[in-house]
Order: C-alpha cells, then sequence, then structure tokens
C-alpha cells in the first residue's frame, strides 16, 4: 500500500495548510499531550489526594505502564505462542554469552534489537547479521531484547479496556509503514520533502535511511528500509474501528484473560491479514499500558478537537479502570517513587543510551 495509491492516504489530506504550525500532527509530542498530562494529574491531585492515581490502572505493570515498564517482564507474561522467539541480553552479557543466548534461543536473522526499556521505536533496529548484531551490542551498554523478525505484512494498534467488567476494543488501527515509489529522478530525500505527509518527519527517517537518502530511486522503484510501524519513523495511521466486531472482540478477551497483565492498553500486533487475525493467526510485538496512544487519532480523517474529543475519551476508562482498582486494592504509585523514575526517565532520554565500554 502506497501513499500514492490508497484514497485513504491522499498526502493532501495530512495538510490544513502549507504552515508547520498549522498541521498539528507535525507537533511534537510533549505539545499534542501536555493539557491532557496536566488535566489528569489536576484531576487525580483534586479527586483522589494523589498526581499519579493512574498508575492504578494496570497493578501488574510498572507504573501502570506510564513508563520504565520491562518489555522483558511483559514477554515473560505472554504465552511462547503468541510471541516471536525472545532472547533477553543483560546489560552484563559478553559478546560470548550473546552469540551463545543467540544460538540457544533459537533465533534467526534477520532480527530486531530493542532495548529493555523504551518507547517509539527508540533504539530499535533491524539486524541482518553477526557484524550488524556485534555492532548494536558495542553501541548499547544496557539490558536489551532481540526477537525473530515477525513474518507478516499488516500490523495493527489495538486498544483495550474493561471498564466496563470485560474486554471492549475501543481503538483499531492499521499502521502502513513508510515506503516511497520512485520516479526515476528525484532522490530519497527529495522525494520526502515534496511528500506533506513525510515533511516534518524527513530528518528523523533520513537519520534512519543512512547513506541512501541521496540515492535517486529508478521508476516505479520501491524504497522501504524501515520495517516498524511508528509514527516518528514514517508510518501512517489509519482508523480501522469499522473492524471491531464481536468475534474480534471475544478473540482479544481472551488474549487479555489468558495473559492477564493489563486493563488497559495497546496490543501491537502483526498478521497476514484482517481473516487471518479473525482466525487467531497473530504475533504480538509489544504491550503497551497507559502510555498507550489512541494512535487512531492520527488518521487525517481527524482535525485536532476531533483528536482530542478521542483522547479524552481514552482517558476517561483510564481513570474510571483507576477508581475500581484502587477500591479492590491497588495501590498507585508514591509521588516521591513517581518523581524518581520519571527522573531516571527523562535523563535516559536526553543522555541516550551509553557506548559500551569493553567487548
Amino acid at each position: 500500500m502506497s501513499l500514492n495509491a490508497d484514497k485513504s492516504l491522499d498526502a493532501s489530506l495530512f495538510e490544513w495548510s502549507g504552515m508547520p504550525v498549522l498541521n498539528w500532527r507535525s507537533w511534537p509530542k510533549s505539545i499534542i499531550y501536555f493539557p491532557l498530562t496536566l488535566m489528569m494529574i489536576l484531576k487525580s491531585t483534586l479527586l483522589r489526594g494523589r498526581p499519579f492515581f493512574l498508575t492504578a490502572a494496570n497493578p501488574k505493570i510498572n507504573m501502570g505502564g506510564l513508563l520504565e515498564d520491562s518489555k522483558n517482564h511483559i514477554y515473560q507474561n505472554i504465552p511462547a505462542k503468541y510471541i516471536p522467539k525472545t532472547v533477553f541480553i543483560p546489560q552484563n552479557s559478553t559478546w560470548e554469552g550473546l552469540v551463545e543466548r543467540f544460538q540457544e534461543g533459537g533465533l534467526v536473522f534477520p532480527v530486531f534489537a530493542k532495548p529493555n526499556m523504551g518507547e517509539g521505536g527508540f533504539a530499535v533496529k533491524r539486524v541482518v547479521g553477526w557484524d550488524d548484531l556485534k555492532a548494536y551490542y558495542q553501541q548499547h551498554d544496557a539490558d536489551f531484547l532481540i526477537q525473530n523478525q515477525i513474518p507478516y505484512s499488516m500490523e495493527l494498534g489495538v486498544m483495550v479496556h474493561d471498564a466496563d467488567g470485560n474486554i471492549q476494543i475501543n481503538s483499531l488501527t492499521e499502521k502502513v509503514h513508510f515506503k516511497l515509489v520512485g520516479d526515476g529522478h528525484s532522490s530519497i530525500r527529495d522525494l520526502m520533502r515534496s511528500n506533506p505527509y513525510y515533511r516534518f518527519r524527513v530528518n528523523k527517517i533520513l537519520k534512519l535511511c543512512g547513506e541512501d537518502g541521496n540515492r535517486v530511486l529508478e521508476e516505479g522503484e520501491v524504497f522501504k528500509p524501515i520495517f516498524l510501524g511508528n509514527w516518528s519513523q514514517g508510518a501512517a495511521f489509519i482508523d480501522r474501528k469499522e473492524w471491531i466486531d464481536p468475534l474480534l472482540t471475544s478473540l482479544f478477551q481472551g488474549v487479555n484473560d489468558e495473559i492477564g497483565l493489563i486493563h488497559v492498553g495497546r496490543y501491537d500486533i502483526l498478521t497476514p491479514s484482517l481473516e487471518a487475525l479473525r482466525r487467531g493467526e497473530f504475533q504480538i510485538v509489544e504491550i503497551n499500558g497507559i502510555k498507550s496512544e489512541v494512535i487512531h487519532a492520527f488518521d487525517p480523517k481527524y482535525n485536532i478537537f476531533g483528536a482530542y474529543r478521542e483522547f479524552l475519551h481514552h482517558w476517561r476508562h483510564v481513570y474510571a479502570i483507576s477508581v475500581k482498582n484502587f477500591e479492590n486494592g491497588a495501590k498507585p504509585v508514591s509521588l516521591l517513587d513517581s518523581v524518581k523514575q520519571i527522573g531516571r526517565f527523562f535523563y535516559k532520554k536526553f543522555t541516550g543510551i551509553p557506548r559500551r565500554k569493553r567487548v
């Protein structure tokens, strides 16, 4: 699926005007979500006396899945049938130990390497061979995971909640991966800058493309260097609420009951097709807790007011679930502990993952 071939992805729909400041999708996420964050902290403080009351929404995940949650902890709670083969590499692992874990875990290239803690595709890399993996190991002095690449083409974000007691799907979004089609004379860089959908993310995407940025694509040549459905890495988010039905809801009720981790959050999955998903053929890429974005609101059919309506609808569910869990004995994370974890999170975010000093 390409931006030019699918009317639902017509690039003209992604612009309100030629000025970036008027295209809310080009704003930093911190600006988009600041009013919501402030509102929920104030509401939690005024009504419950706890600024981080919403961390009670998912008591089995650190901070409810707001931040500093361990991917390895989450994967350990997911039955093997739902995830690709995954190996955890502790920070203190030697290169020889990594190779041993890789082989014992039954991994085969290409694989994905990702930090144990991170979000939005941060430091996630597709690795195609041993030299590539060793370079990743040298560059990341931290706990990380290695996973087999999932051989499915359709990526979906499935937001669920149990505010009414049973699992409901309140957001279903197709993530269309970054792709360019050559015209025979424009470079990859120029193709991105001329497309209003990619224009405001061009620098981020070019970093991932490496030296390919200046390459001219042949007419009709398809360029797809990124295999992640992340917004910052060029993915398009398409609202697929019309696909939600009792069969799909029942499927995720069973999956969520079996895993038993979240009351509200988003399953990011890969599947061969919608029909295959309905038959239960899918793999889980990640499970996100309360930090989950309502990504269907980034579909071009939503203006900023419609997007905020969807965001607020979701956070009302998060608050209601937190109240229910609190009444059943769940404890929100304390203010002191929350501040400490937030401090660690932003320190690591701004300093980045340190390079390994020795191999």
